[in-house]
């Protein structure tokens, strides 16, 4: 099960996903639209399963902004994510095997326990400078 939510402004906007491991009863579930420049899915696999050896393409791609994915490993992460005109639309505590991706709008995040997340961001990285805006609380 993938929840999304979506921007109250531009309503067919995704803001972000949220899945758990736990909730996972299939093979693969895709977590981002294929239309997204951050691809994530949450695989559970059975014993002996392979893939073929194979490699990516090399091609052009135009990308425009930067999305991130969480995975929590352990832990609590308690966050709050705004629209597209920096207000405030949910907030949630995240805990192990949850995995948040995020495509529009920002965010901002509190650890309310000692955790371990893994973090994943498009790139490449130009600096603090051109990929971030602070938003005003």
């Amino acid at each position: 099960m993938i929840e999304k939510f979506y921007s109250k402004i531009d309503k067919k906007l995704l803001l972000f996903s949220v899945a758990n491991i736990k909730n996972v009863s299939e093979k693969r579930l895709d977590t981002s639209p294929e239309t997204e420049y951050l691809q994530s899915s949450i695989s559970k696999l059975k014993k002996g399963f392979q893939i073929k050896p194979h490699k990516h393409k090399s091609f052009e791609r135009k990308i425009y902004k930067t999305q991130e994915a969480w995975f929590l490993v352990e832990g609590e992460v308690f966050a709050e994510f705004f629209d597209i005109n920096n207000k405030k639309v949910f907030e949630k505590s995240f805990k192990k095997g949850d995995l948040i991706t995020i495509f529009n709008g920002g965010h901002c995040f509190k650890i309310t326990e000692d955790t371990i997340f893994l973090e994943f961001k498009n790139g490449p990285y130009f600096g603090r400078e051109v990929d971030r805006e602070d938003i005003s609380q």
